[in-house]
């Protein structure tokens, strides 16, 4: 197959290696739409003046480079020796209403954690991809290929301008960044903003692949999922094989997939995670009693009492209400895959941020009788202590420095020997992704210093996301992703928001299950 005709570039450009794992397959398929809603009027000359400034700071520049494919068909950066209006650092466009958001047939109908106040219920919203539309640029690319074939940089920004509300997007490649990545360019991008310049951290990786110089050589065999994994490589195009039939069998029958967003009250986690933990002790206790040994000492004294976060016990509980709605054979097996991030494992410099791709899943395997059982008086069984305990243990386990150092390895020996990342999965599995964006913290980026009018002494009032959410360039079809949750965290009232892709059948039995619990569906 002959390689994609590439936009011309200037014999000026610098030309800068990609990193290792941003030039990846899965990286290059995904193009990124994160939308941030502001119930607030923002001023789009001063966020424009503000990202031009910050790609004049240092080693921020690089945020402009244009995407090409070398000779051998790998990604590089070509970077302009100075960013022009023929060549401009990032794409900024606006489209003004001059009416509020709440006028507006479509745009009156997103979410927003200001306008739903605090509620006492789960929620279910409509998904992003319905708003694609409105939030992106006619223009704005969709595909890896719009950026070879055009000189565009890889930042393409929109503002939907109301006169009580921004709608702020962020279109990108993922070769470019993750969420974390993505999470400090908007903390640069705000601190210039709000005249700050002093804290914006140095730019990590500018031509040296830093993620690749931290990774110590570790022996492929210490990777605890490495007996899944090597069965897929013995077995190598038949494992392949297999799982595209999977996934045509899937989108023969099931071949609608459509995206909710769920909003759920803080104190309803809190309690879910109470309770779990209250579970939790019980089993603790019950096993620590029942472990006393002839000489009268107990075993595993020193064993810690069980530990759950929220996000484990978010997960589990929306990974049960995914395998009950897919109403399984109980031996099936499911397998729950969560994405985590693996720069504090690194011990990255410090100060300095990482604007890349530095993450990894943990692996937690299951069998669907583990994730309870429909009961018509309290709809699922919430015993969820087993399941948050294996998606804690799994993740403690799998972000070890060991174990990240033996996972990177092993993946690029599939990488080379296979030309994808690993298949670690089992045949006939029910496979669920999840990806937390919490620690990002979206929901408290703040754009005070971009609101129209609003300005304080030397200070500028908060103006942070009242909701975010993530979608792709048009309507969603069968080749969506499926069973794939991201949770782009909590709002500043402490409410959790959960984008989740699934069949539509799914959403069929998901909506039975809020007709009989205290859920309001407000999708439509």
């Amino acid at each position: 197959m002959s390689p994609p005709t590439q936009a011309a570039s200037s014999p000026l450009d610098t030309i800068i290696p990609f990193h290792f794992w941003d030039d990846v397959p899965q990286n290059r398929e995904l193009c990124m739409n994160v939308t941030l809603r502001f119930d607030r009027k923002l001023d789009s000359e001063r966020l424009y003046n503000s990202l031009t400034r910050l790609l004049e700071i240092d080693n921020w520049r690089k945020l402009g480079a244009r995407l090409r494919l070398d000779n051998s068909g790998k990604l590089v950066y070509h970077l302009p020796s100075k960013f022009t209006e023929d060549r401009p650092g990032f794409i900024f466009t606006t489209k003004k209403h001059d009416g509020s958001i709440k006028a507006h047939p479509l745009a009156s109908q997103m979410p927003s954690s200001t306008l739903l106040n605090k509620p006492t219920k789960v929620c279910i919203l409509d998904g992003m991809t319905r708003y694609s539309a409105l939030v992106r640029h006619k223009s704005a690319p969709s595909s890896i290929e719009d950026w070879l074939q055009t000189d565009i940089p890889q930042l393409v920004i929109h503002t939907v301008l109301f006169n009580d509300a921004t709608l702020l997007t962020i279109t990108f490649q993922h070769t470019l960044m993750d969420a974390m990545g993505l999470s400090s360019f908007l903390r640069a991008w705000t601190a210039v903003l709000s005249n700050c310049e002093e804290d914006i951290p140095p730019f990590l990786g500018f031509d040296e692949d830093i993620i690749e110089s931290h990774i110590e050589p570790v022996s492929t065999e210490k990777q605890v999922m490495v007996g899944q994994t090597m069965a897929g490589i013995l077995f190598g195009q038949i494992s392949l094989l297999l799982f595209a039939l999977a996934g045509w069998w899937e989108m023969f029958w099931f071949p609608r997939v459509e995206d909710r967003v769920l909003l759920i009250p803080g104190e309803y986690v809190r309690e879910l995670r109470e309770r779990t933990l209250q579970e939790l002790n019980e089993d603790y206790k019950k096993n620590t009693n029942t472990s006393i040994q002839n000489d009268g000492q107990v075993k595993d004294k020193d064993k810690p009492r069980p530990f759950v976060s929220e996000s484990d016990v978010l997960l589990a509980w929306l990974s049960t209400l995914l395998v009950t709605a897919h109403n399984p054979n109980p031996s099936t097996p499911v397998q729950i895959s969560n994405i985590f991030d693996i720069r504090s494992a690194l011990a990255l410099p410090s100060p300095g941020v990482y604007i890349g791709n530095a993450i990894m899943p943990s692996y937690g395997e299951f069998q669907a009788r583990e994730f309870g059982v429909r009961n018509h008086s309290t709809g699922l069984d919430y015993r969820l202590g087993s399941v948050a305990m294996k998606i804690r243990q799994a993740l403690e386990t799998q972000r070890m420095k060991e174990q990240v150092f033996a996972r990177t390895a092993l993946r690029k020996k599939i990488l080379r020997e296979m030309g994808s990342l690993p298949l670690i999965s089992h045949a006939g599995q029910l496979g669920i992704c999840c990806t937390n964006w919490q620690r990002a913290g979206f929901f408290g980026v703040d754009f005070g210093g971009a609101v129209v009018g609003d300005q304080v002494g030397k200070g500028f009032i908060p103006c942070r996301p009242s909701y975010v959410n993530t979608a792709g360039a048009g309507p969603l079809d069968g080749h969506g992703p499926r069973n794939m949750m991201i949770v782009t965290g909590k709002d500043g009232m402490g409410n959790w928001w959960v984008q989740i892709f699934a069949r539509e059948e799914v959403w069929g039995k998901i909506g039975e299950w809020t007709r009989e619990q205290d859920v309001q569906d407000m999708s439509l």
